[in-house]
């Protein structure tokens, strides 16, 4: 996973959360981490990694309608 700039921790514990509660992974989570025992307050990270998985969709929608009209001539 990458992101574009740097994360404050806030939103760092919050897609940790996210992702240990998706994943089942919640015992690897310090037992101080806000998002331990609590998966609603970790919805906040969903938003942004669904928005960015809409944006790669839309990018891979775009490619493949602007390579559609290429032909392919094989010679053999």
């Amino acid at each position: 996973m990458w992101n574009k700039g740097s994360l404050t921790d806030a939103d760092r514990q919050k897609i940790e959360g996210y992702l240990a509660h998706k994943f089942g992974l919640t015992g690897k989570l310090a037992s101080d981490h806000p998002y331990k025992s609590n998966p609603e307050r970790a919805e906040a990270a969903k938003e942004a990694t669904s928005g960015s998985m809409i944006t790669l969709a839309t990018k891979m929608s775009d490619r493949a309608a602007k390579t559609a009209g290429v032909s392919k001539n094989y010679t053999t």
